[in-house]
């Protein structure tokens, strides 16, 4: 049996004044009293409407949100792409608990998502109270995984509560400044859904380009065909001095844009 060693430590964009930190040293305890191995972070993200919903009864892990794949092995990521199947998981839930949870995979339109499933009602209820609280909309949880006796468990904890401010005051999500800071990097991008005026959906890339005496964000990817889409219909052609409005929305976390054109030259 291989020793547990802290992974790395990762960085998190601020939240509130000070770097967010890695799982506390109580949860990394827990974990070597169940003589666990392979620790990895899944998810760090907000707590959406829909994983307090007591009718969906389940905790979802956008795809496009997690931080280290690797979590599963591939013959579980083999299986839980087949419809209707699932892995048994075991949850360590905030307040101490320990739940048997299954893990499915859900094939949405544009994305795909992981979700925990079975009895996650229970899991809210169970930690109404307690040091963790009552979870609530917007709320900074992470997931972390490991291994014990090759099954896998994962360990659920809240890091920031909704209440919490930004750097500016302005209860700014964590999850929004790493997008941020990312596009700052050089040839870095973030994948975005668009919603276009024929009602066609794109899977994007936004980018910054930082130019000599400004920065734009950008598009990318798959604009042409946007246009080509788009040369018929209500909205007709887009001509030049056209007036448009671009909006964002989340959809369990990721970036949607809606775009439409309001007046035309």
């Amino acid at each position: 049996m291989k020793l547990l060693k802290r992974p790395n430590r990762t960085y998190f964009a601020k939240f509130g004044s000070d770097t967010l930190p890695d799982m506390p040293n109580e949860w990394w305890d827990k974990i070597r009293t169940k003589r666990g191995t392979d620790v990895k972070l899944v998810i760090m993200k907000q707590m959406f409407a829909t994983d307090l919903n007591p009718h969906r009864d389940r905790f979802s892990i956008p795809f496009k949100q997690i931080r280290d794949s690797s979590f599963l092995i591939e013959d579980e990521k083999s299986k839980l792409k087949e419809q209707k199947e699932n892995i048994p998981v075991t949850l360590m839930e905030p307040y101490g608990d320990e739940s048997k949870m299954l893990l499915r995979q859900w094939n949405l339109k544009s994305s795909s998502t992981y979700v925990l499933t079975s009895s996650w009602n229970k899991v809210l209820e169970r930690n109404h109270q307690g040091p963790s609280g009552k979870f609530k909309q917007k709320d900074i949880v992470q997931l972390w995984s490991f291994r014990r006796n090759g099954e896998l468990w994962l360990a659920l904890f809240k890091v920031g509560d909704s209440g919490s401010k930004g750097e500016n005051g302005d209860g700014a999500s964590a999850s929004h400044k790493d997008e941020k800071r990312k596009l700052k990097e050089p040839k870095e991008k973030i994948p975005v859904t668009l919603m276009e005026p024929c009602g066609s959906e794109s899977e994007m890339w936004l980018r910054q380009w930082n130019l000599k005496s400004s920065s734009t964000y950008v598009l990318t990817s798959s604009w042409k065909k946007v246009l080509e889409r788009n040369h018929q219909g209500s909205s007709g052609k887009f001509k030049q001095n056209d007036i448009v409005q671009l909006w964002s929305f989340r959809h369990d976390g990721d970036v949607w844009l809606a775009l439409f054109k309001v007046e035309e030259q």
